[in-house]
């Protein structure tokens, strides 16, 4: 993990080598103030944190929905933080049902135009992570997902209503 702009020659950090994805994270994901401790500490041995970028990189791979990919990442800079400013994430507590059920009624409000996570967090006034744990924990999945579900519903609905076809 380096920095934007931090120089590196290339060399693997083991005799075995490695084998690259990249990653690139702009100052939003990966803030300014940060850089010093990454640079310091470029290799983390977290396999969740390995384990959430594969998951992004799958992600990204296929074209839809950016609601998913900005999931993916918010968690990815939550871990990140993790290690670079060490503070734990906030497990959801007594809030985690009404902000659930908001992030839903806004999720639902806005099937046809989108809504960014950061977004849903800003108008809701919650961290993005925390706002997907409540739902996840609220709801057994988490909002990407839903409002996948709900999109496919209603272009269900549309094609058995007939407004799906074109008059063939």
């Amino acid at each position: 993990m380096l920095p934007p702009g931090v120089p590196h020659d290339g060399r693997t950090v083991t005799a075995s080598g490695f084998r690259k994805r990249n990653l690139y994270l702009d100052d939003s994901v990966l803030p300014q103030r940060w850089a010093g401790r990454a640079v310091n500490a470029p290799v983390l041995d977290d396999g969740l944190l390995r384990h959430r970028i594969h998951q992004l990189h799958a992600t990204l791979a296929h074209a839809g929905d950016g609601f998913e990919a900005e999931s993916r990442l918010s968690f990815i800079r939550e871990r990140l933080h993790f290690h670079l400013v060490a503070l734990q994430p906030r497990t959801p507590g007594h809030e985690a049902n009404r902000l659930a059920a908001e992030l839903r009624e806004l999720l639902d409000s806005r099937i046809h135009t989108g809504i960014s996570l950061h977004e849903a967090a800003a108008i809701l006034h919650a961290h993005p992570t925390h706002l997907i744990r409540c739902f996840k924990q609220t709801y057994g999945l988490p909002p990407h997902t839903y409002l996948t579900g709900r999109r496919i519903d209603q272009a269900r609905r549309l094609l058995l209503d007939g407004s799906g076809s074109n008059g063939s």
